[in-house]
C-alpha cells in the first residue's frame, strides 16, 4: 500500500496459507523473509518513502498468525 504522501508509512503485506495450525507462525515469518528476499519495497524506496512496514500474515482456516518487521 503506497502512502498518499510521502511523509506516510508504505505498508508491505504477503500472505501465506499454512497446512496445520502449529504451522503458523513459521509461515508467518517465511512470509517477511519473502519481502525481503525479493525486494518488493525496491518501487517505494524508489518514490522517496523511507518508512516501510512489512507484514507477514499466515492463515490456517479461521487462525492467523502476523509477523512484522
Amino acid at each position: 500500500m503506497f502512502p498518499k504522501e510521502n511523509g506516510n508509512h508504505g505498508i508491505i503485506f504477503e500472505f501465506k496459507l499454512a497446512d496445520t495450525k502449529e504451522q503458523l507462525k513459521l509461515k508467518s515469518e517465511e512470509a517477511v523473509s519473502q519481502i525481503l528476499e525479493k525486494e518488493y519495497e525496491r518501487e517505494m524506496t524508489a518514490m522517496g518513502v523511507k518508512k516501510i512496514i512489512k507484514i507477514g500474515i499466515a492463515f490456517y482456516g479461521k487462525d492467523l498468525e502476523v509477523s512484522w518487521i
